[in-house]
């Protein structure tokens, strides 16, 4: 609020304290009304939340299909799973796949006996051991809101490979980190903004692909491929997220040697 305004203000209770609190609160409302038109007072602009909504937790597996995880709040459009033992690696789930198809973040081709349904409060597991084996404890990350466009920061998607390198899949707004999976026996791969460019990262042990096959860069609205996540008539699968304020940041650090090491400046 400007000096202007504020002697305004002062100025006024000070006079309004003569009248009885009827008359108070109508020329309150009055003057407010006329100070906001005449430019003596600007109204604060409205916080913008993000438009995804994320949820993580854990269940205890039943070994039986149908255990429904359900409380999140909202239709997930992405859930990923892991165990926390060698039950198998995480897998993936999303609202651009087919409903009886799930993808895993190893060097496995897809799984399409419907072992994760995505619901409207949650979603429903089946009898994989990777989602759902007896006394296996399992941890999940839910995500939801899916927006490819201008006004989006989270996006989950599907493209058919064109034998086309370099190309750029869509999403509607710049991507800060994107991951991407083949339906066949190959690497889950991913890449952050702050890496070089052509650089991309593997979700299992691989060492990092520098020459631009996987993921090349972010131009300004999707993610740019090369040719082995673009191979002709290949089926492919991706979750794009873009940085937002409060909810999502990406970045790198050189490791220390260093135990206990907090990584600060996050801004949430």
């Amino acid at each position: 609020m400007s000096n202007k305004s504020s002697i305004f203000w002062r100025l006024l209770f000070r006079r309004l304290q003569l009248h009885g609190l009827r008359t108070r609160y109508f020329l309150m409302a009055m003057l407010y009304t006329a100070t906001i038109t005449a430019g003596l007072f600007v109204l604060p602009p409205k916080t913008q939340a993000a438009n995804f909504t994320m949820q993580t937790g854990y269940y205890m597996g039943t070994g039986s299909a149908g255990l429904a995880i359900t409380g999140l709040g909202f239709q997930p459009d992405f859930v990923m799973i892991k165990s926390s033992t060698a039950a198998g690696a995480a897998v993936f789930k999303t609202s651009a796949m087919p409903a009886n198809t799930i993808a895993f973040m190893s060097a496995t081709a897809d799984n399409v006996a419907t072992n994760i349904t995505l619901n409207t409060d949650g979603f429903s597991v089946g009898t994989l051991v990777n989602v759902n084996s007896a006394n296996v404890l399992y941890y999940w990350i839910a995500i939801g809101g899916s927006d490819c466009s201008a006004t989006g920061n989270f996006c989950v998607g599907t493209y058919t490979g064109n034998g086309v390198s370099p190309r750029t899949i869509v999403t509607g707004f710049q991507p800060s980190m994107t991951i991407v999976k083949r339906s066949t026996a190959v690497d889950a791969n991913f890449r952050v903004a702050s890496q070089p460019l052509n650089e991309t990262l593997f979700m299992d042990n691989s060492a990092r692909d520098v020459a631009g096959n996987y993921l090349r860069d972010f131009p300004a609205t999707g993610f740019s491929v090369g040719a082995t996540n673009n191979v002709n008539t290949g089926t492919y699968y991706y979750a794009a997220f873009g940085t937002t304020a409060g909810s999502f940041i990406q970045g790198t650090y050189a490791g220390n040697n260093t135990d206990n090491r907090s990584l600060a400046g996050l801004g949430m």
